[in-house]
């Protein structure tokens, strides 16, 4: 079985990766030769996620169902393999390519990148593939038994050995034509004389600033693919003038989704100001060490980094500087290698002022010339703090507390800075205020009053025999009722229209009570009535003094029939059964109903007598 790779990578320029996730079906996700024999199961589907062969150039035509490996090479020679799939009568293709000075972004564009390619298959051309000096060809296209193998033609499943050199790294494609999943064993062994089983350490090969001039970042280069996983800042240490020095690391390879790389780039703080020899430190057994693909750890190493030409910025701080009268002004610019001119023709980088005004100062060094100016004025006085006494707030009000120092910082408890608060609720407010003299501290305590309420019930009645006593629970502090009471506690006794005022500082607000006489409720109807379409008293028709919820009417004769029903309490009776007209005599008549007495529902059973008259 092959051994799991740590991981898998291979560079790619950013804008083409776009954030994929690295595969082994990718050049950016090659597999890294770290022994003889590798031994792939299952053979893949697809091909990945970006096209990397081109047909127009490249003797496979497509790649399908492929895995890339990647190697580096310590010792010039011939580099051969040998693929030999679990099923024999599959057809494997592949090619092999040199990124030494290229990325895998390149394979699709850049024909003089392959070195070696077969697709030969059909016939006696299935089965074991590779280059192991059998034939003299490095190229041999599709089909088997061609006379002049060529980009469209092959001969033989096998090519003639790859002349590699030392320090080249390569990557290969194998493509499972065939399509099954039976898989294949891959031997490297045929070209162990070149030791492209990495067993070497990895270090450091240059390092120098990423940009001439600017010593904000170092660019160093190892001398082989390295894990982006096993570099950070800590595996780094900066010396020289200045400092000390920060480094944090970071690689375009392996922030675009690859997991290895040669290139990184270290970022200084501080930058580097002065010109002078540096020294980098590579660290070893710090807790983590930097691995190369095979798992090799590098060696501490130092590299020695000449720096003669920087842009030094001129940095004088604030544009407008306050002091405290009769402090000093002490500013410093400049740095080694660099030239310092003033506005008084002074060339000291170490100044001190004692008098109000503006000093402007100007950096030349091989990189360029920069200048900068500062305005230096006088406070007279430490600042003090008022806010005021504690606060009642009414609801709704905005308060602006403001403070104010002679050249002055304000920090609000809110952290805002301005040198006034709106304040809109209630709260523990304060302020900080500084300048060149001292700071002063105050503090204030805002209460917003709440909106008063006031809720003396639902409308009620009062019977004879009761009485009521209101109790109002509010925030107000003063009560007026309608007869100039000036309690919150009322007793009511009798029907009437009661009213309370309630006051505090802020406002004032009224709410009403209706109490009503007792009800009793009752059904009230004629002893007699006449049908005769006089418009007088035609019907037998009910009236009640409360509201009626529901009603049910029954009306019978002498004789006990049931001549008429309604519950309706408007569908009343014209005198008249089955569409006749009932005679002259006296009925009977039953109600049940259901009326709001005294705001509550009640139910009722009368019954009683008509005379009908015609």
């Amino acid at each position: 079985m092959r051994k799991l790779p740590i991981f898998v990578g291979l560079v790619l320029a950013i804008s083409v990766l776009r954030a994929q996730t690295a595969s082994i079906q990718d050049c950016i996700g090659a597999i890294p030769v770290c022994q003889k024999i590798y031994v792939e199961s299952q053979s893949p589907v697809g091909r990945g996620n970006f096209d990397e062969v081109n047909p127009d150039f490249n003797c496979m035509q497509v790649e399908s169902n492929s895995i890339w490996y990647t190697f580096t090479v310590n010792t010039s020679g011939n580099f051969g393999f040998l693929l030999t799939p679990m099923n024999l009568a599959d057809d494997y293709d592949w090619a092999l390519f040199n990124l030494t000075d290229a990325s895998c972004s390149d394979l699709y564009t850049d024909p003089s990148l392959i070195v070696s390619c077969n697709a030969a298959g059909g016939g006696t051309c299935n089965g074991q593939t590779g280059a192991d000096g059998k034939t003299n060809f490095s190229v041999q296209g599709a089909g088997c038994g061609a006379n002049s193998p060529n980009f469209e033609f092959g001969r033989t499943p096998y090519n003639a050995l790859i002349p590699v050199k030392a320090q080249n790294t390569y990557a290969l494609v194998v493509s499972n034509w065939t399509g099954s999943k039976n898989g294949y064993t891959i031997d490297f062994g045929v070209s162990s004389d070149i030791g492209i089983f990495d067993e070497e350490a990895p270090y450091g090969e240059n390092a120098g600033l990423e940009q001439e001039c600017d010593g904000g970042s170092l660019e160093l280069q190892f001398s082989e693919f390295v894990q982006c996983a096993s570099v950070d800042g800590s595996d780094f240490e900066l010396k020289g003038p200045g400092g000390p020095y920060t480094l944090a690391v970071e690689s375009p390879d392996c922030s675009a989704g690859g997991n290895f790389s040669k290139t990184f780039f270290l970022n200084i703080t501080p930058p580097l100001r002065d010109t002078g020899t540096y020294e980098l430190r590579i660290l070893s057994n710090r807790g983590s060490e930097i691995l190369d693909l095979c798992g090799n750890a590098a060696l501490e190493q130092s590299l020695l980094l000449p720096i003669d030409a920087l842009d030094v910025p001129a940095d004088l701080g604030d544009d407008v500087t306050f002091l405290c009268e009769g402090e000093i002004l002490n500013l410093s610019v400049g740095a080694i290698g660099a030239q310092v001119l003033w506005n008084d023709n002074s060339t000291d980088p170490n100044r001190s002022f004692n008098v109000a005004g503006t000093y402007a100062v100007q950096i030349s060094t091989a990189c360029g010339t920069d200048t900068d100016t500062v305005s230096m004025s006088y406070v007279s006085t430490a600042p003090t703090a008022n806010l005021g006494p504690d606060l009642e707030a009414c609801p709704g009000e905005e308060i602006l507390l403001s403070a104010f120092g002679e050249a002055a910082t304000y920090r609000w408890q809110d952290n805002s800075k301005e040198s006034a608060l709106l304040v809109r609720e209630s709260g523990n407010y304060g302020v900080t205020i500084t300048n060149a003299c001292g700071e002063a501290s105050d503090e204030v305590t805002i209460f917003y009053q709440p909106a008063l309420q006031l809720d003396l019930g639902r409308d009620t009645f009062l019977c004879d025999t009761e009485r009521i006593r209101i109790a109002v629970e509010s925030t107000a502090k003063a009560y007026r009722w309608q007869d100039g009471s000036t309690l919150p506690d009322y007793a009511v006794e009798g029907p009437g229209i009661y009213i309370l005022q309630a006051f505090n500082d802020c406002e004032s607000i009224a709410d009403t009570l209706v109490v009503r006489p007792c009800q009793v409720c009752e059904i009230q109807a004629p002893n007699v009535f006449s049908p005769n379409a006089d418009g007088n008293n035609d019907r037998l028709a009910f009236f009640s003094n409360c509201t009626v919820l529901s009603f049910q009417l029954k009306v019978f004769s002498r004789w006990g029939e049931l001549l008429f029903e309604s519950s309706d309490p408007t569908l009343t009776w014209d005198g008249r059964h089955r569409g006749e007209d009932s005679p002259s005599g006296t009925y009977v008549w039953f109600v049940s109903w259901e009326g709001l007495e005294n705001g509550q529902p009640r139910s009722f059973a009368q019954s009683g007598s008509v005379a009908l008259i015609r």
